[in-house]
Order: C-alpha cells, then sequence, then structure tokens
C-alpha cells in the first residue's frame, strides 16, 4: 500500500490580493508552529509548491528561493509598490489605430523588483531556475504559451519524459517570474529564448488562475510508481485563493476586457467547486483544504494601496471560529515532520570552489535575530562550511591557505585580501598567513566571517585571544540534558545555542535556546541543565 506522504501547495493569481494568500499561509502555518515547537518554511514541509501570475511568485520566492513567510510577505509588499506606482501607470492604456489595450506598467520595474528579490536571497540575479538549491521541494509556476494558447509548466526540476529539456534548463528564475505574471493589459508579455529557441509567455490566469489541476496532473507525473494512485499518495493539497475578485479592465482589446476578467473570476471558482466533487475521498479525510478570504471585492490588482486592508481583512478571516478550527484541524492531519534537506535535484554540479557562493543571506543562513557578530550563525550554514573545509582539507586534516584561497572566485567578493586579513586574525603567530594552515575549527571560523562580512551590511568581526579560544571549540558538540531521549547535540560557538539532530523529537531545551523557554514547574532545573551543557562545551576537554 502507498504511504501516505505528500503535501502539496497550490496558490492562485490575483495581482496585489496575493498578499492576502501569504496572510492565510502564515495563519494557516502558525497552528504547525503551535503543535510542534518550531517554524517551519514551507520549502521544507511541503513536497511540491505551484502558483500562477503573483501566485506564481510567490511560489517561487517560497519554494525556489527558499523564503520565509514573513521575508516573503516584505518582499512582496515592497514589491507591489514598486512596480504598481501611480508615476510609472500609463493613465490611457488604448492603442487608438487599433483599439488594443496595453501594457499599463513599464516591465523594468518589475524586472528590476525581481532582480532584488532574488539577489536578497543570495543568489546571482540572472541565476538559472534549475540551478542548484538546498531544499527537495519541487517548484512551478504556470504561463500560458503563445503558440496555441495552451498552459505551460515553468520547473525548478527536470521533468520524466520532458520535451524540450534544452529549453526548460535554459530559463532563469526572473524570466519564470515575468513568464507567469506577464498580465496582459498590466505588463507586456515576456519572450524567453534558450537553447536557440525563442518562445512568448503570458501569465496564465486566463487557462489556471486555480492552478490545483495543474498541481494534480504534475505531482502525479512526478511522484508517481506505475502502480500507485496519487490520490493514496497525497496526504495533503493546500489551495490557497486570493479572495473574490474585483470586475476591471484585463484583455487586449476594449470589447474583450469584460468578458476576459469575468472568465477568470468564473474559472477560479468553478475549478475549487468542480476538484473539490471530483475529489471526495481527499475531502472526506481531509487531504483537500481550500482557504480562500472571502471580502476583497474592493481591491484591484493593481491597487497596492490598499494593502493595509488585505493585512485587516485576512486577520478577521483567520479569527473566524470555523476558519480558525479548520486551520487547526489541517494542522493535525499534516503532520510536523520536515522534509530532506541537502537534497541536489539538478544535473549541473556545483564545482567544489563554487560552494561557497552558495550561502544564501536570508535567515535560513544567517540569524536575522542576531544580537552580537556570533549569534548569526546558523545549522545550514554550519553544514556549509564543513562541505567547503572538506573540499580544501589535507591529509592531517589541517588546510593551507593557498587551498582555501583556491575556494573563492578572485574577481567576486570577498577580495582575496579581505580573505587573507580574515585568515590571518585566527593565527596564533602574525607571520606572512600566506604560508599558513588552519585547524577545521579556525578554518569553519574564518568561512563564517567572511559569510557574515557580505551578508550583514556594517557588521565588524574581530578575533582577540580569548576569543580564538572559543573559535578552537566551533566543531565540539556536548549531548542534550533534556533526559528525552531526542539525542541532539549543542554547539554554543554562537553564544546561544545551535544543535543538530534538530528533526527530532522536539524538547524544552530548544525553547531555551530561542528563548521561548518553558515556564512551568521544573524551570529551575530545567535552567540548571542547560548552563551545565554550556559548562561542558566551554571546558577545554
Amino acid at each position: 500500500m502507498s504511504k501516505q506522504d505528500l503535501r502539496l501547495l497550490c496558490l492562485d493569481g490575483g495581482g496585489v490580493r496575493g498578499l492576502a494568500s501569504l496572510y492565510v499561509l502564515k495563519q494557516t502555518m502558525s497552528h504547525i508552529s503551535h503543535l510542534h515547537g518550531r517554524t517551519i518554511k514551507p520549502c521544507d514541509f511541503f513536497d511540491m509548491i505551484c502558483g500562477t501570475s503573483t501566485g506564481g511568485l510567490i511560489a517561487i520566492m517560497l519554494g525556489r528561493l527558499e523564503m520565509s513567510i514573513d521575508a516573503c510577505i516584505t518582499a512582496f509588499t515592497r514589491m507591489m509598490t514598486v512596480i504598481f506606482s501611480p508615476t510609472t501607470k500609463r493613465h490611457l492604456p488604448i492603442e487608438w489605430h487599433s483599439g488594443k489595450v496595453r501594457a499599463r506598467y513599464p516591465s523594468a520595474s518589475l524586472d528590476a523588483a525581481i532582480r532584488d528579490i532574488i539577489a536578497s536571497a543570495g543568489y546571482d540575479r540572472d541565476a538559472r531556475l534549475r540551478d542548484p538549491k538546498r531544499s527537495a521541494c519541487k517548484t512551478f509556476v504556470v504561463a500560458l504559451a503563445d503558440e496555441g494558447s495552451v498552459t505551460t509548466r515553468l520547473t525548478d526540476y527536470p521533468r520524466r519524459n520532458e520535451q524540450q529539456s534544452a529549453f526548460y534548463d535554459g530559463v532563469t528564475i526572473l524570466e519564470a517570474a515575468r513568464a507567469t505574471s506577464a498580465a496582459t493589459s498590466f505588463f507586456p508579455p515576456v519572450d524567453i529564448t534558450s537553447a536557440n529557441v525563442t518562445r512568448r509567455f503570458h501569465d496564465g490566469a486566463l487557462g489556471a488562475n486555480n492552478p490545483v489541476n495543474e498541481l494534480w496532473i504534475e505531482a502525479g507525473n512526478q511522484f508517481l510508481a506505475s502502480d500507485e494512485n496519487l490520490e493514496d499518495r497525497v496526504r495533503s493539497i493546500l489551495s490557497i485563493g486570493t479572495g473574490r475578485p474585483v470586475q476591471r479592465v484585463f484583455g487586449e482589446g476594449v470589447r474583450d476586457v469584460a468578458s476576459s476578467i469575468a472568465a477568470i473570476a468564473t474559472e477560479t471558482q468553478r475549478t475549487a467547486e468542480q476538484f473539490h466533487a471530483m475529489r471526495m475521498g481527499l475531502v472526506r479525510r481531509r487531504g483537500y483544504v481550500r482557504f480562500n478570504p472571502p471580502d476583497l471585492s474592493e481591491v484591484g490588482l493593481d491597487e497596492a494601496g490598499k494593502k493595509g486592508m488585505i493585512a485587516q481583512r485576512c486577520e478577521y478571516y483567520g479569527e473566524d471560529v470555523e476558519v480558525r478550527e479548520k486551520m487547526e484541524e489541517w494542522a493535525r492531519t499534516v503532520g510536523g515532520e520536515m522534509r530532506t534537506v541537502e537534497v541536489q535535484r539538478t544535473t549541473l554540479p556545483v564545482k567544489k570552489n563554487q560552494l561557497f557562493y552558495t550561502l544564501g543571506r536570508d535567515e535560513l543562513y544567517v540569524n536575522r535575530n542576531a544580537k552580537s557578530p556570533w549569534q548569526y550563525l546558523t545549522m545550514v550554514s554550519y553544514r556549509q562550511y564543513e562541505k567547503i573545509y572538506d573540499a580544501c582539507k589535507r591529509g592531517d586534516g589541517n588546510v593551507e591557505f593557498s587551498a582555501f584561497l583556491k575556494q573563492f572566485d578572485p574577481k567576486s567578493t570577498p577580495s582575496p585580501i579581505m580573505i587573507m586579513e580574515t585568515w590571518a586574525q585566527t593565527l596564533r603567530r602574525k607571520d606572512n598567513p600566506r604560508h599558513s594552515a588552519n585547524s577545521k575549527p579556525l578554518t569553519m571560523a574564518v568561512l563564517y566571517m567572511l559569510h557574515v562580512g557580505i551578508a550583514i551590511e556594517g557588521v565588524s568581526i574581530s578575533v582577540d585571544d580569548n576569543r580564538r579560544e572559543i573559535l578552537k571549540r566551533f566543531t565540539k558538540w556536548v549531548p542534550c540534558q533534556c533526559k528525552d531521549g531526542c539525542n541532539r547535540q549543542w554547539n554554543f560557538v554562537n553564544e546561544v545555542g545551535l544543535c543538530k539532530n534538530e528533526d527530532k523529537e522536539v524538547c524544552k531545551m530548544v525553547g531555551l535556546s530561542q528563548g521561548t523557554g518553558w515556564y512551568g514547574f521544573g524551570r529551575g532545573k530545567l535552567l540548571r541543565k542547560w548552563q551545565a551543557m554550556q559548562d561542558q562545551w566551554y571546558s577545554a576537554s
């Protein structure tokens, strides 16, 4: 019998109302956090994320760029404000000679906003959609191909039995984001040239504004063995809408504008109803759940000035008793285990001397709540530092500076001078660092300092003799003393506690490290155990 393990996330299109889907997703996932004692990113929770139009943009941010929901809300809000600025809007978007409605907003502002989001997540602005990433979550967006007006799925993974794989392998994150969001009358279509082939795309709203059927087909193609049934594999499909749409201009010609937007509104709701009716087995066991804030009819697709209204309406929606109970029931049904990380699902391998540049700048790689220069360390970055160390260590386990320097591109940041100066800080003798070697702990400390130096603006890290002694414990781990059998190990080089084997059962020590610890009976004993772990780590042995 097939294991019910697949979690799938589906995001509707809706212009600025895409912000509503993010607020609803945050409310829904908060019940997971409450039950399991940790905040989980969507990319570490769902096996597949898909979206159309602005839902596609959000899918890319959550799934491909591996952003947290909060970071995505911040980036999406900023992007909507920039691209739907009244100063760039054409107030008379009609071509008089043809009667067609032309794009109201220039594509340059959308391109720049998307590139900024890509860069802020720690990726090259022109990174390909199928370049390596950390998480195992498969992500795709829906666009409408000009030829034949058929819906197309642009994926961040190679598809089974894919036609034109050379074309899709070359598509960039920017191009995929533009293709899914190129709403006629708002932005011009996008031409993508890859493998010497040029294809034109519009956003997928007219064909699949609610892409749940696209998700069902794609999941079946990618996850099933020949003898499996998708309904037997799915644990949960979470579908999130953007509220009841407003009847606003959308289309190529003035005559078909009204019918176009009406078709989108009708298709979105009809698709939800039909999928619900056709998958009653899933529905009965809570394997298909849809949340759609009902009252956003006053918000047009490009009315970024109504962000406050969207936030308020979504807050009311999430506080509704029936909605909250439905979210809580979903959280109990779907489970809390994280998906496998450190998975490379690509045909494009990362060279050993490029590993440093896979380190991101978002909160997965850098703790944004740090209160000192050493508290930025995260477990994901720690593992990546270990990989870089393994790529340049010599037989005795130490690393020569010359081998370390080869892990960096001399034309990129950090510069060779910055690398040498940082390396020199960890040396006991201040001789020429070019002929020196460092231990594994100090090599990883140098990687941390270089990473933070380029990821966090204005942070200065220095190493005195006392700090150097602490950094010599960079790779020291001590067992958890929670007595719950959690099998965690702890490292205090970041001053607040870093744990590995964190996908095991939650213990109260995790709450202490995050400042959300146990405040009930027995807290004093728990704090003494916490102090004992720290003392063991700081000891010279």
